[in-house]
């Protein structure tokens, strides 16, 4: 059996299926040398729950990143502890660890490279060149984008096209992300790229709470 025969697996969520790959074949798991992720990080980013804690099962020795996107705090703590530097590291994929762990809602990792000084501001190396506040809104965990506003992050950067924090949580229809955003200053008031307000963005998508709040405005 083959590593993409895995990873496929992975993709489709068929979770019998890697269960028996990685039982049967347990060093499929492993990433080869020459592939930009594993599969541990496909089954986070898929949200492939029980597929990652399978994963997770059969592979102990976690690599940084992995470590980071599971949310696993204390082997993040050592890694950190060994390598300061790498507290600010872009991934493969041009994020940093702050920015990971805002994304998958670790509320406790987040909190903890905050204390240890991880970049608020912080700007992803990739397309989207956005903000750790970003992947938090696009996550959707209110805890750890008020942790890191309260640690300094900017509610009105613009990421990718023109999009604020509050246009990205205007395209989730979360309405107490949008109204956490709105009480710490986000101006409804900015366009993107394409001349949009968050309010013009609220009117498309047609979710009445966050068109009230807008409005008010």
């Amino acid at each position: 059996m083959s590593r993409d025969q895995l990873l496929e697996a992975i993709r489709t969520g068929v979770l019998a299926e890697v269960k028996q790959m990685v039982q049967e074949h347990p060093q499929c798991v492993e990433t080869g040398k020459e592939e930009k992720t594993t599969r541990v990080i496909t089954a986070a980013y898929k949200w492939k729950k029980e597929i990652l804690d399978e994963l997770l099962s059969q592979r102990p020795n976690l690599t940084f990143f992995e470590a980071v996107i599971a949310g696993e705090v204390e082997k993040v703590a050592v890694f950190l502890q060994q390598h300061p530097e790498r507290m600010n590291e872009m991934s493969r994929d041009g994020w940093t660890p702050l920015h990971l762990a805002s994304f998958f809602g670790h509320v406790e990792l987040v909190r903890f490279l905050l204390k240890k000084g991880a970049d608020v501001r912080a700007i992803s190396r990739n397309q989207m060149a956005n903000q750790p506040l970003h992947a938090a809104i696009a996550g959707g965990v209110e805890e750890v984008a008020l942790l890191l506003l309260k640690h300094g992050a900017r509610v009105n950067t613009p990421q990718h096209l023109g999009y604020t924090p509050l246009h990205v949580a205007v395209l989730t229809g979360s309405t107490v992300l949008v109204k956490r955003l709105l009480e710490w200053g986000a101006d409804p008031s900015v366009h993107t790229d394409e001349g949009k307000t968050a309010l013009d963005l609220a009117m498309e998508n047609g979710k009445q709470e966050v068109l009230d709040l807008l409005r008010v405005r």
